[in-house]
């Protein structure tokens, strides 16, 4: 099974919150933010 990076960027965040892990969940939620913002920079989302 081939997972992508936004796959595993958004289990882990699954896996953050489920362990309560605030300090690790912040960042995950950031890196998925920049992420998205940098893929729709030029108005599309590929």
């Amino acid at each position: 099974m081939n997972m992508n990076l936004t796959d595993q960027i958004n289990n882990d965040i699954k896996s953050a919150m489920k362990a309560r892990e605030k300090d690790k969940l912040a960042a995950l939620r950031d890196i998925k933010s920049k992420l998205l913002l940098e893929a729709t920079k030029d108005g599309s989302l590929n």
